[in-house]
């Protein structure tokens, strides 16, 4: 398996930053944040890749690796009008085998749950500890599956690509799964957010799950071509997490 390439988004001739993302905005500032930091947990070793990975991008970019001064470089604002967000899901289904083709059925239910966790829906929250029970939040974040893709055809939000990938390394091939010939290109991450579901937990050995991972939200991978998140299409899908 090959060493993943990261994409570099184009910066020549850039003569004015474009808006950040709706849902970047939400992550810098709070609850949504959090569907960056729990996708990240590996289980059984509590192995967090989110640090290595978004190091390892600022420089290969020739950036400071320190990610508070990158995080706080990262976009600034709120929701348009002051509304709460509504926010276009692509999911790309990215699979070497017919059980790694993961049924339409479980991505809305993932949607759902997400809908759930980020309108305070969701049946556990009286579980929180006492300490931090004044903390909790009504994020009032809607997720829908995209249904307009972005040539403007009517779509299901979910694509599926064949891969000879038996499954992608997330050590060096962290972003195999985003672009050809092994996977697939993100749709415009200014306009939805990108999820890639495929096998990065098979190889891993030695007891280690990943159920998934993200870069943090620094200013330089945001809107580009590796903004999203990529979840394991075993463990990163099922009920509990």
């Amino acid at each position: 398996m090959g060493r993943s390439v990261p994409h570099h988004p184009a910066q020549a001739g850039v003569t004015e930053q474009p808006e950040t993302p709706a849902y970047i905005r939400k992550m810098r500032y709070g609850p949504f944040f959090l569907v960056v930091i729990s996708s990240l947990v590996v289980h059984a070793q509590d192995r967090c890749l989110s640090e290595t990975i978004t190091k390892r991008w600022l420089a290969s970019h020739g950036l400071p690796t320190d990610l508070l001064q990158a995080v706080n470089k990262g976009g600034h604002g709120t929701s348009k009008g002051g509304a709460p967000p509504v926010i276009a899901v692509a999911v790309h289904v990215v699979y070497n085998t017919p059980a790694e083709n993961v049924a339409s059925v479980t991505i809305q239910n993932m949607i759902a749950t997400m809908n759930e966790d980020f309108q305070a829906l969701n049946a556990d929250w009286n579980n929180v500890r006492p300490g931090f029970a004044a903390n909790r939040a009504d994020p009032a974040i809607t997720f829908c599956l995209a249904s307009v893709d972005p040539d403007g055809n009517t779509t299901t939000g979910i694509t599926r690509t064949s891969t000879t990938e038996t499954w992608f390394d997330p050590a060096n091939e962290t972003d195999d799964m985003k672009s050809p010939p092994k996977g697939i290109d993100a749709w415009d991450p200014y306009h939805y957010l990108n999820i890639w579901i495929c096998d990065i937990s098979s190889g891993l050995g030695g007891g280690l799950i990943t159920t998934g991972y993200s870069y943090l939200p620094t200013g330089n991978v945001v809107g580009s071509a590796v903004d999203g998140i990529v979840i394991d299409c075993t463990h990163g899908v099922s009920a509990s997490t």
